[in-house]
């Protein structure tokens, strides 16, 4: 039996982009690996913008995550 061929997206860097390309992709039933060079734990130590741009804050409502960010 063959099996169909499947592909899943390589996604580099889990900053904001990486990580909404990632939900992006999950929410049409892509599959993807998202990878970062750095560790969790540092991870969590870094800051993340308090201000979107106009743009930016359109493609979070997009993919129904701006109320989580809010």
């Amino acid at each position: 039996m063959c099996l169909p061929p499947t592909n899943v997206v390589l996604i580099i860097g889990a900053g904001p982009v990486g990580l909404l390309t990632g939900i992006g992709l999950a929410q049409q039933g892509v599959d993807c690996v998202l990878v970062e060079k750095r560790k969790r734990d540092i991870q969590a130590t870094i800051a993340w913008p308090t201000t979107f741009y106009p743009r930016s804050l359109e493609l979070l409502e997009q993919l129904a995550v701006a109320d989580d960010l809010r």
